[in-house]
């Protein structure tokens, strides 16, 4: 399938996307309302590093075979495999138990293990299937078991969003797919969780591959990820712990007018456009060696937006 949303009706720049949210001691959960995350990004803010922590072999990984647009040199990767696979062994040996709710660094701590996990398992499946165009065409590549018993599913259903109810997860879980929200390039680690979280949501929210809105047609563009965990899929029962963005169109709108420039946040708060559309998933592996075909453009505010 193919990628949608490009449009008209918005200022487009391509660029890397900056610091935008300091961290603040708050635990890893969904965030506070009444923020506008587009507006954190100008603070400073100095990444955590995961050097001598139970996940540098995987930041390792990631920083190696990576690039800055979260595609991946599967090539390169499968000559670290040997890597990848003691790093998997050891984190099954070093499942966190469930945290109190009142220990947050425990909390971050767990959230931030699940997510390396999970990425790290998916990466390996690809190796596994011997990098497909797609892994669509892997059977049931998201449900098998691939860590500990656990499936990519299980993991992200049962362990991330069942656990923790933060919508923002969806932003950093890789689906080894260009449609999916982009594979970071240093493992996850409990010091600046929150902050890592929200800036993965600016990025995804700000593309418009995934989202963008045509105030002189009144229409949206969403990717098909707000409609997958929404609660209302038309024809289709709701989904387990699917109420991520909200179960109507205005809590998917007010969901994301947190994480785009205020302009745009009030025209979703204060219209109800008049089509909402769902764009097609691109499928093709995230891989490095790929053609280019559609690149991955992010937007900024139009002149004299603060």
């Amino acid at each position: 399938m193919e990628q949608q949303g490009c449009g008209l009706g918005w200022w487009w720049v391509c660029l890397a996307v900056p610091a935008l949210f300091c961290a603040c001691g708050r635990p890893a959960g969904a965030p506070p309302p009444g923020i506008n995350y587009y507006l954190e990004m100008g603070k400073p803010h100095a990444p955590a590093s995961a050097t001598g922590t139970i996940h540098a072999p995987l930041d390792e990984l990631l920083s190696r075979h990576v690039d800055n647009h979260g595609l991946v040199d599967y090539v390169g990767l499968a000559t670290d495999v040997a890597q990848l696979d003691a790093y998997l062994v050891s984190m099954a040996q070093h499942i966190p138990a469930p945290a109190a709710a009142s220990d947050l660094p425990a909390v971050s701590a767990e959230m931030a293990f699940w997510i390396n996990v999970h990425n790290a398992a998916a990466l390996r499946a690809v190796l596994q299937a011997g990098v497909p165009d797609t892994v669509t065409s892997v059977p049931d590549f998201f449900t098998r078991p691939v860590f500990a018993g656990l499936s990519l599913k299980a993991i992200k259903d049962d362990k991330l969003r069942a656990r923790f109810r933060d919508p923002r997860v969806h932003m950093v879980l890789t689906y080894c797919a260009r449609g999916g929200p982009m594979l970071e390039r240093h493992a996850f680690t409990a010091a600046d969780l929150d902050w890592r979280l929200s800036a993965a949501t600016v990025r995804f929210c700000n593309n418009r591959a995934y989202a963008a809105i045509y105030s002189t047609s009144d229409e949206i563009r969403l990717s098909p990820i707000l409609r997958e965990y929404s609660g209302e899929k038309p024809g289709e029962p709701r989904y387990e712990y699917g109420e991520d963005f909200g179960t109507t169109h205005r809590q998917r709108r007010l969901w994301l007018a947190r994480y785009i420039p205020p302009s745009y946040s009030r025209y979703l708060k204060n219209n109800v456009p008049q089509k909402v559309i769902y764009t097609n998933f691109d499928w093709r592996l995230n891989r490095q060696d790929a053609p280019q075909t559609n690149p991955i453009p992010i937007f900024m505010a139009p002149p004299g937006e603060p």
